[in-house]
């Protein structure tokens, strides 16, 4: 039986290599291509979140009659909020002519991670940030997916109250 098995194996793995040529400089040369890996998303979960806050302690200048006025701080917050049967998928409902103005499939936008280090002839601006990177300086980038959210049902209460120092228990 491990006879088998083994030559089994070994048929298996020769099939693929039997199909690899060696590429000269020169067919390679011609070759473009594009590092990277595709990550498809699509899941389905459910939710339970105790307590997300959050505040802003020096609050806001507002302008009261012509005069601005220190308004004080505040907090948001979210309790008990149950998702259920949160589904997140890519989109597909693109109409399929890629030359509409909007709405065709060359609209539809990947997951994209990008990483990058700068390098000894800094270059301006990297992915669009309105500042200089440093040499050396290692940058990310995420993409996020056109992507489609349903789900069957969403409870929580919505909290908001004054700005107050925490304090320790």
């Amino acid at each position: 039986m491990k006879n088998i098995l083994a030559l089994l194996i070994i048929l298996m793995l020769s099939t693929p290599l039997s199909a690899m040529k060696p590429v000269s400089d020169a067919e390679l040369s011609a070759v473009l291509a594009q590092s990277g890996i595709s990550i498809f998303i699509d899941m389905t979960m459910d939710v339970h979140i105790g307590t997300v806050a959050w505040g802003d302690p020096d609050g806001a200048v507002i302008p009261v009659n012509g005069t601005d006025v220190q308004m004080p701080g505040g907090w948001i917050g979210i309790d008990n909020l149950t998702i259920e049967n949160l589904h997140v998928w890519p989109r597909t409902d693109f109409m399929m002519n890629g030359n509409a103005p909007s709405g065709g499939w060359k609209d539809i936008q990947p997951l994209t991670i990008d990483v990058l280090t700068m390098p000894s002839s800094a270059l301006d601006h990297p992915f669009g940030t309105g500042a200089d990177a440093p040499v050396g300086t290692t940058a990310v980038r995420i993409g996020i997916p056109t992507s489609t959210i349903s789900l069957d049902k969403m409870e929580g209460n919505v909290v908001l109250g004054p700005y107050s120092t925490p304090t320790n228990p």
